[in-house]
Order: C-alpha cells, then structure tokens, then sequence
C-alpha cells in the first residue's frame, strides 16, 4: 500500500509524522464504521510511507519506528529513544539532500559547459564562413557575439575559444 517513490526529504518527513499524529487523535475519537475504516486505511497509508523513508536510512528499520512512533507516549524511556530515532533520520535526510544538490551542481555546471563549448564553436564556424568580408576580425566576431546576446570583448573571446577548439 506504499507510493510509488517516497519524498525523501526532512520536511516531508516532519509533515508525514503530524498527519499521522493528527490521524491517530481523529482515530481515538468515537466514528461511524465508514469513517473508521477510513481512519485506518489513511493511517496504514501513512505509516507504509514513514516506513518507507526510514528504510532509506537503514533496510528494515521502519517497521521499528513506527513501533517506536506508537510507544513514545508509554514511558520516558520510550519517548528519549524515539526522539533520538527521529533525529538520527532527520541528519540523514538533510544529509542526503545536501549531497543531492552538490550532486545536482555540478551535473548542471558541465551541462552548462558543453553548451557554451558547442556555442563558441557554432560561432567560431560562422566566424570563419563570413571572414572575407570586408568587416575587421573584431568587428565581425562582436556581431556574431551580438546575435547570442554577448558584449563585444565576451564575443571575442568565445569565437577564440571556438577557434581553439576547432583546431584541437
């Protein structure tokens, strides 16, 4: 009864844990049998959700925390390991998701530099295709430059570049 892909992340985390707070008061309130069985089911919904993000964090410790979750309220005892559980997972989810963004960096970063590689080439073979004219060198590479929304020393520059790499 799990989603398909958990939000790993410790907001969804923290939002999962009050829904299910909220839903275990609800439960304890007297309902009809319709909404009873309805309780339920979003209980086990969200709970095979928590389980799941705590499986992230270590196989087969979500069943654990949710037996945590429920007991937390029995003894003192009960309330300091699970308040320890629950931030143990809250350091690995931040984790994660700072090693997901650095990861994410730097995907884009050389997706960025493949792009400005390829259109200083673009612009190196345009440059080299209307060179005879009777425009200067600089002249003809700031109006190429122009069309890709570059300064006259920025054009200059990544036709340059474009050059080099032409000739590599």
């Amino acid at each position: 009864m799990a989603t398909a892909k958990p939000k790993n992340s410790a907001a969804a985390f923290r939002r999962l844990l009050a829904k299910l707070v909220d839903l275990y008061v609800s439960r304890s309130q007297p309902q009809s049998t319709g909404a009873a069985a309805k309780a339920e089911a979003s209980v086990a919904r969200v709970e095979a959700q928590i389980k799941e993000i705590c499986d992230l964090v270590s196989p087969g410790f979500g069943e654990r925390f949710i037996l945590l979750f429920r007991n937390q309220r029995r003894s003192r005892q009960d309330a300091i390991e699970y308040r320890d559980q629950r931030n143990l997972i809250l350091v690995w989810l931040g984790e994660f998701a700072a090693a997901k963004r650095k990861r994410d960096i730097v995907e884009v970063r050389q997706l960025s530099a493949v792009s400005t590689a390829n259109r200083d080439r673009r612009m190196a073979q345009e440059f080299l295709r209307k060179r005879g004219s009777s425009t200067s060198d600089s002249a003809l590479k700031a109006e190429i430059g122009e069309r890709h929304d570059l300064g006259r020393s920025a054009s200059i520059e990544a036709i340059n570049r474009g050059l080099k790499a032409l000739k590599a």
